[in-house]
């Protein structure tokens, strides 16, 4: 079974995520690049699955995300990763 995401998040993580969102410079619609995104997922302390990655994109089909994408796909690739 997959685990299901927290629906009431920690307050810090979401002002973690949100101040990550905010430094990859939002266009004017409050969305950022998949491609920005993809880059600070790879750097950071929880190294995230290229694939997993890739199967969110591919179903999505999302080339921008705003700050709910960003976070529905954190709590998605951390689901993953918990259940490894």
């Amino acid at each position: 079974p997959n685990p299901i995401p927290n629906p009431n998040p920690n307050p810090n993580q979401v002002r973690r995520l949100y101040t990550v969102f905010v430094a990859l410079e939002a266009n004017d619609d409050g969305e950022v690049l998949l491609e920005d995104v993809r880059t600070v997922m790879r750097v950071r302390e929880e190294p995230v699955d290229d694939a997993e990655l890739q199967a969110w994109v591919r179903q999505f089909q999302k080339s921008r995300l705003s700050f709910y994408d960003y976070v529905r796909l954190d709590a998605h690739l951390a689901s993953k990763r918990v259940a490894k």
